[in-house]
Formats: structure tokens, C-alpha cells, sequence
């Protein structure tokens, strides 16, 4: 099953002289379950895309279907739905929110839904994730891989079908970054999650299913 499906999707930023073609006549599928490794330098175009799959933007042309739903279209308030229901997000800077909890930044994204917390799905991915025991714990207490494990907590909380990871490991040393990628693919193994993410780090991309790599805004076949 399809989860992400991009058909000749185009971004283009500005006009005339200041025109930006960010993404150029993309067409891809990511299938259920995948570990897909977005590869490419600065400003290729790998970030704009992860935005796209992520519904934080809209393509200038072309298609997006979400879990077999055409995105592209959606207002602001629906396409909100689609991510707190189907989508967890992974940010390079953590972006934990500080004066909550290990605990209440995790399972924020549930509350914001209205759903319900299945307490002992929380437990087993502190467990996993390695940090049970700091659950009252506030972000400043914590270390940059603790933080960046209690994000991946975060994302998964939803039981979403798709997690996006921007730069996961970019904050972090060769021995954390290893570890939380170790942590993440334990993770979405466990939980049948499809892992997106973007790096500019060639040995993490490898540990992947898929790579796809992207420049001046155009996916490079092989």
C-alpha cells in the first residue's frame, strides 16, 4: 500500500527575477513500512520536499496523496487533521515544549487530538527509547540525545502510520547520533510506522531501505 504519492508536484517561490523553483516535476511513492533516506546538499531541495509529504506546505503544481487521500487541496484545518492523526514529526532542534514534561511533551499531540492515552503504549516506548525514568523530568534537565529520544517518543504517541525526520542526528555527536538512529528504527519496527528522513549524512542514509537523492530541486535516478 501507497502511503505518500507525489505526481509531477512543482514548488516555486517567487517571480520573475526572484523566481526559486524549489521542487521541479517530482513524482515518487513511498510504500508502507519503508525506511526512506532523503539525501542531497544545501539547498537541494530535500527540506522542501519533506514539507510537502508533510502537508507544512503546498505545492505550486501537482498532487499529494496522504493514506490514499488527495491532499493538495485541503484548507488549513484539514489538512491539521491528516498530520495529528497519520503523521509524527522529528526535528533536528527538538523543539520540545519547556516548562512541560518528559511525559506531557510526549503525549501532547494525543491531547491536542482529543484521543485517548494508551497509558501502556507510552510505557513501552519510554522503555524502548531508554528514558522511563525521566518521565518528570523538564527538557532543560535533559541531554541532547535524551531530548532528541523523548521527540521520537512524541511522534510515535499518535500511532501514526508515517514519521518525518528532519535532520534527526544533526545536534547531536557521532555516538548519540547512532544511537538514536539505532532507537528510531527499533521504534518504527515496532510499531509498522514508514520512517521519512531527510540527512545530508551518507552512512545514515545507507542504513535505509530506499535513497533518494535531490538536486536543484529534481530526483536523481539512478
Amino acid at each position: 500500500m501507497k502511503v505518500i504519492e507525489i505526481k509531477n508536484g512543482s514548488k516555486i517561490y517567487g517571480e520573475n527575477e526572484s523566481k526559486v523553483v524549489a521542487l521541479n516535476n517530482v513524482n515518487l511513492a513511498i510504500e508502507e513500512g519503508e525506511f526512506i533516506a532523503i539525501l542531497g546538499t544545501s539547498g537541494s531541495g530535500k527540506s522542501t520536499l519533506l514539507n510537502m509529504i508533510g502537508g507544512l506546505d503546498k505545492l505550486t503544481k501537482g498532487e499529494v496523496y496522504i493514506c490514499g487521500k488527495k491532499c493538495d487541496k485541503l484548507n488549513d484545518e484539514e489538512m491539521s487533521k491528516i498530520r495529528r492523526k497519520d503523521i509524527g514529526f522529528v526535528f533536528q532542534a527538538y523543539n520540545l515544549i519547556p516548562v512541560f514534561t518528559v511525559y506531557e511533551n510526549i503525549v501532547t499531540p494525543i491531547l491536542l487530538d482529543e484521543g485517548k492515552i494508551d497509558e501502556e503504549y507510552i510505557e513501552d516506548l519510554l522503555k524502548t527509547l531508554g528514558i522511563e525514568n525521566k518521565k518528570s523530568s523538564f527538557p532543560s534537565q535533559l541531554s541532547g540525545g535524551q531530548k532528541q529520544r523523548v521527540a521520537i517518543a512524541r511522534a510515535l504517541a499518535n500511532k501514526p502510520k508515517i514519521i518525518l525526520a528532519d535532520e534527526p542526528t544533526g545536534n547531536l555527536d557521532t555516538k548519540n547520533g547512532a544511537e538514536v538512529m539505532s532507537l528510531l528504527n527499533i521504534s518504527i519496527k515496532n510499531h509498522k510506522s514508514t520512517l521519512i528522513m531527510v540527512t545530508h549524512n551518507e552512512e545514515i542514509a545507507k542504513t535505509a531501505d530506499r535513497i533518494i537523492k535531490i538536486e536543484n530541486g529534481e530526483i536523481q535516478l539512478k
